[in-house]
């Protein structure tokens, strides 16, 4: 496929972060298009944050494009101190659902 969707649900900090960071390092295959979608996120700490930069720069140099969505204002108040998801914003790459992005890559998606 073209296009990949990985969520992270509940908490992304200390206790989890690295096992998020494993999944992109070693099993990211394929797909030119990673969606990262935090919908469920609840919590992040700082370590977390640095998980969310660490798997944009996996997903970056292995020549892929990374768009978050569903970040909810919680989160996003802890992302936006982070300059690799300041730069995705500028960039637009962060959108409010994952369909949107699915419509920005082309995918015709029911509303």
């Amino acid at each position: 496929s073209d296009a990949a969707l990985y969520s992270i649900k509940g908490l992304l900090c200390y206790i989890n972060s690295e096992a998020h960071i494993h999944r992109f390092t070693d099993h990211l295959h394929g797909s030119k298009h990673i969606i990262l979608r935090l919908r469920s996120v609840y919590y992040i700490d700082a370590d977390g944050v640095e998980a969310i930069s660490e798997i944009i720069h996996v997903v970056r140099s292995r020549g892929k494009q990374i768009y978050l969505t569903s970040v909810s204002p919680i989160i996003e108040h802890m992302l936006d101190k982070n300059t690799d998801y300041q730069q995705l914003k500028s960039e637009g790459k962060v959108f409010a659902k994952s369909a949107d992005v699915l419509r920005h890559l082309g995918y015709d998606i029911l509303h």
